[in-house]
């Protein structure tokens, strides 16, 4: 767990949020400026490909400002590669703005010691972040972003 936190933190932060089915988000790397938190219930497997969506939240937003980005990227495990495939932004009120495909994003290796390599251990090797999880992003964001 903390070489997962370690690779994200000199690079940025882990995040990832859902869409209605159940979700357990939980801060997985922070920034200066921004929190990045995974899904947990979100993350699925096909074949060696595993999907998992991280969400990116101003570390220093206002009370009740929901805005945030929801960025979901595919990881071949056993080939050491990633991708994003989408990211979906939503405004200050929480509702789902707009969205921006990357079906035909490049495969790029994981390299050690970076964000990409984070998101391979979420998704591929089992890593979870430790502390409190919550139910939305809204929640996290209404218990003061701890």
């Amino acid at each position: 767990m903390n070489r997962f936190l370690a690779a994200a933190v000199g690079v940025w932060t882990v995040a990832i949020a859902g869409p209605a089915a159940a979700q357990s988000w939980q801060v997985a790397a922070r920034s200066q400026a921004r929190l990045y938190l995974v899904d947990s219930a979100a993350i699925s497997t096909a074949e060696d490909i595993s999907t998992v969506r991280v969400a990116s939240v101003d570390r220093t937003g206002a009370a009740g400002n929901y805005e945030h980005t929801i960025e979901t990227y595919e990881v071949r495990c056993g080939a050491r590669q990633w991708r994003p495939t989408g990211m979906t932004e939503f405004g200050s009120d929480g509702t789902e703005g707009e969205t921006f495909p990357e079906a035909d994003s490049p495969w790029e290796a994981v390299r050690p010691g970076g964000y990409a390599e984070a998101i391979k251990e979420v998704a591929c090797d089992g890593a979870r972040p430790g502390g409190p999880t919550f139910e939305s992003i809204k929640a996290y964001i209404d218990a003061g972003r701890p």
